[in-house]
């Protein structure tokens, strides 16, 4: 899958803004989507190459919190501007030669309802 791809399928959410990094990746931060179970919104951000050829760096606002106030495991924050994003240990079965972008957004924020 290519960044691009990735990118598209992520627009069937919602619109996507695209930075680039020092490290010659993308950050493509999706506009803020529910939270199941939660009635938060969040932005989602994937860092990303320009091939596609494993589960990317995933990142979500860095305030975020589940129902119970906690975080995941291993939760760090990093700023990337202005923005504090945090992102953690997420085991999740997706493949870019058969899952689309989007799903692997909504099951990142599949992960807060608990």
């Amino acid at each position: 899958m290519t960044k691009e791809e990735f990118i598209e399928d992520l627009s069937r959410l919602g619109s996507v803004e695209q930075r680039p990094q020092p490290t010659g990746q993308v950050l493509a931060l999706l506009e803020a989507q529910p939270v199941p179970g939660t009635g938060l919104t969040s932005r989602v951000g994937f860092l990303l190459a320009e091939t596609v050829t494993s589960r990317p760096p995933i990142y979500v606002e860095g305030t975020m919190r589940t129902r119970s106030g906690g975080v995941p495991s291993n939760w760090q924050t990093q700023a990337f501007g202005t923005d504090v994003l945090g992102t953690w240990s997420f085991n999740c079965v997706w493949d870019p030669a058969s899952d689309p972008g989007d799903a692997l957004a909504l099951a990142a924020l599949a992960q807060w309802n608990r």
